[in-house]
């Protein structure tokens, strides 16, 4: 009865936050983006008139406000200010790569960085935890740019040109996974290769799913690295304040084995800062890896966001961004779901 109060509370909670979110978001747009600038240069003199009346620009702020509420009654995000296409049509078609490029990278993440946080805090100022530490503080140094740069020289000219020209024949073969030196297998392409390995008419072959790991390979890479060394620090933090409990430290005093107190007492605990650090991650990430994206050519949420900021097209920022911040808001409320799983007092 304690946690579906505590769940409808945040519920409610967090439907405030939208809808004030809403407001704060359209109103910040309409006053910094002006869709009608591109049009201050045309010889004719009635343009940016005619199009301000066309986009309800001449109406006051919070006119335009009930009209775009109004549109989301059907779920609709309005039309882009510039091309006319519907805005959600175009976050669709963006969120599909985006989705699948964040959910591959945290489940990477997820199983590296928290055993390399729970191995550096049970190994606590050796070497394990030396060089755990080390590599994380490394990961968050490298810029995303450059890390993408890096692995794409990696993956298309120097892999390719070692296992074809450089190792015996034996292992020659090998090359059929990366190709040869300017024919690499390792695409850098926005076509992703079909949605979780299917191929473009919707079938599911070995092919179709070789090829779509090939092109998810190194972005995946790139966030995966960005998220472990993060989430293996708060991992490392939260389980030494567990260990260092009363209860775990009484438990070891007893004779309790030290796998059992690790990880059915420590480990537990320790996941409860885990939680809100992964739903933020997660909601803030499906607004789009806006430089990942680029490096890559994915055409996912931040090349959408890219092209309206380009464009002056407020109606699909307003769009963008309402919908980053439902992702973020639910990702949260996602989190304050599993609490009531993981820490059995939120029940009581």
């Amino acid at each position: 009865m304690v946690a579906t109060k505590f769940l409808l509370k945040r519920a409610l909670i967090s439907l405030l936050l939208l809808v004030i979110a809403s407001f704060v978001v359209f109103a910040g747009i309409r006053a910094s983006v002006d869709p009608t600038a591109r049009l201050r240069t045309s010889k004719d003199q009635n343009a940016v008139p005619r199009e301000k009346i066309r986009l309800h620009l001449n109406e006051n702020i919070f006119k335009q406000y009930g009209r775009w509420v109004g549109e989301l009654k059907s779920f609709n995000l309005g039309k882009g200010d510039i091309d006319r296409e519907l805005v959600t049509t175009k976050l669709s078609r963006g969120i599909k790569n985006t989705f699948e490029l964040v959910i591959w990278g945290m489940i990477v993440a997820g199983l590296l960085g928290i055993a390399f946080g729970v191995i550096a805090a049970i190994n606590r100022n050796n070497f394990w935890d030396f060089t755990f530490s080390g590599f994380s503080f490394l990961g968050a140094a490298l810029p995303t740019f450059f890390f993408g740069y890096v692995l794409i020289d990696i993956f298309t000219t120097y892999l390719p040109d070692l296992f074809t020209n450089h190792l015996p024949h034996f292992l020659s073969s090998i090359s059929n996974i990366f190709g040869s030196p300017g024919n690499a297998r390792f695409k850098i392409d926005s076509n992703i290769g079909g949605h979780f390995g299917r191929a473009s008419d919707g079938s599911f072959t070995l092919d179709s799913f070789i090829t779509y790991i090939r092109n998810l390979t190194m972005p995946v890479m790139v966030l995966a690295i960005q998220l472990i060394s993060t989430w293996s620090r708060y991992q490392r933090s939260s389980m030494i304040e567990a260990l260092q409990s009363d209860y775990n430290r009484t438990a070891l005093a007893k004779g309790m084995s030290k796998k059992r107190v690790y990880m059915k007492h420590a480990f537990r605990n320790a996941q409860l800062p885990m939680i809100t650090i992964i739903a933020l991650d997660l909601g803030a990430l499906m607004g789009g890896l806006i430089v990942t994206e680029f490096i890559f050519s994915l055409k996912g949420m931040g090349f959408v966001f890219i092209n309206a900021l380009s464009a002056g097209d407020a109606t699909t920022l307003t769009g963008w961004t309402m919908l980053v911040a439902l992702f973020v808001v639910s990702a949260n409320f996602f989190a304050d779901l599993l609490y009531t799983v993981i820490d059995p007092r939120i029940r009581t």
